[in-house]
């Protein structure tokens, strides 16, 4: 290896690091950004789980009524998913449901709350009405 293509390697080393640190800073920005809805606090999410009949009714009632193309819905289960029950959980402390009440499905939209599928459902319809 002559001289030249060592102090290229070298340097091209020695920002190899820098490189990693910033790439791992926006990850990091991206998953607070995800988890905590900074980019879009408007965003209406439905939180769910698969183990919830009531949750599996409301999506077929939503994909049924084409909900989804009128409105920016986004579908959250809990499940296996510590950042979507993390959201949950901010969203249920915001909306000051008691704990003994939280559950799912939870819609969440323009900072409301709205529990069970016949609220969920009704909000919907209103806001794809307003879309």
């Amino acid at each position: 290896m002559s001289y030249n293509n060592y102090m290229k390697y070298s340097k091209m080393k020695s920002k190899s690091p820098i490189a990693l640190f910033l790439v791992n800073i926006l990850a990091l920005i991206m998953v607070l950004n995800y988890t905590y809805g900074v980019n879009n606090p408007n965003k209406i999410v439905l939180y769910t789980d698969s183990d919830c009949g009531f949750c599996e009714e409301t999506i077929d009632e939503i994909e049924f009524r084409e909900y989804s193309n009128h409105i920016d819905l986004s579908i959250k289960s809990l499940k296996g998913n510590s950042l979507n029950k993390r959201g949950f959980d901010n969203s249920i402390e915001k909306c000051g449901i008691p704990e003994d009440q939280k559950g799912v499905p939870l819609l969440v939209a323009e900072n409301n709350c709205f529990k069970g599928k016949t609220e969920i459902l009704k909000e919907l319809e209103r806001l794809s009405v307003e879309n």
